[in-house]
């Protein structure tokens, strides 16, 4: 794409910006995708989306529904070139994974309240049952808050211990230097997926924090509703508006 400038974020990450808008791409995520984009630099006429609830529902999507939005979901999962499917995030973590040996791929919106209802082992369990194998699904996770910068409550960690037990609570919501409670939650997402199954080498995440990083938004530092699009597909184009 004409305009692009790209800068290497690691091994396994870059960055793009185009415009005013920017996206990350994993390297090691085995189909075409991008990561914490603007909702202006994509046609989202020509993308699958979802109204997201924080809950754990899965919508199986294809060609043919392009351009809508459905209600009461918070994944897609396709394994339909024609489609284009997307989650939305602004502090959230946002999940994509992919399989290039069976073609499908899914689109994951992770929110603690997801999290902790399991939406990411549920996805994956969910890919392994149209025929993909552990060995063979990539994971990626994009910019989120992080534990450096997410204060929670006791509320958010006694949840938690109770859907979770208190060992995997204890290792991603712990007390802060600061003093105050922290919570990691694409940590609580990584160790749920490896219990289902997922290979750990299988699982990058950028390490990028919506909340500190001024790039990406944040409703908790902005405080307003103006996320990002995480999109993927296993065809070979997304719509970018602004690039053609």
């Amino acid at each position: 794409m004409a305009g692009v400038e790209k800068e290497k974020l690691s091994s396994d990450f870059e960055l793009f910006t185009v415009g005013g808008g920017l996206y990350l791409r994993c390297l090691r995520l085995p189909m075409t995708h991008a990561f914490g984009s603007d909702s202006g630099i994509f046609d989202i006429s020509k993308l699958t989306m979802l109204r997201q609830v924080h809950g754990t529902e899965i919508y199986g999507a294809s060609g043919s529904d392009t351009g809508h939005v459905y209600d009461g979901y918070d994944a897609l999962i396709t394994s339909d070139p024609a489609a284009v499917i997307a989650c939305r995030t602004a502090d959230c973590v946002p999940i994509l994974m992919a399989d290039a040996k069976t073609g499908v791929c899914a689109a994951v919106h992770a929110g603690w309240k997801g999290t902790k209802a399991g939406i990411a082992p549920k996805v994956f369990g969910r890919l392994l049952s149209m025929g993909c194998k552990a060995d063979d699904v990539v994971i990626a996770i994009g910019p989120c808050a992080r534990y450096e910068s997410y204060e929670v409550g006791d509320d958010l960690y006694s949840a938690f211990a109770e859907a979770l037990g208190r060992d995997i609570s204890d290792r991603h919501i712990r007390l802060h230097p600061s003093g105050r409670l922290h919570a990691d939650i694409a940590g609580v997402d990584k160790e749920l997926l490896t219990l289902a199954g997922a290979k750990r080498e299988n699982i990058f995440d950028c390490g990028l924090d919506t909340i500190t990083d001024t790039r990406f938004r944040s409703y908790r530092r902005e405080g307003r509703r103006e996320p990002m699009l995480s999109a993927v597909t296993p065809g070979e184009k997304l719509p970018y508006a602004a690039c053609g």
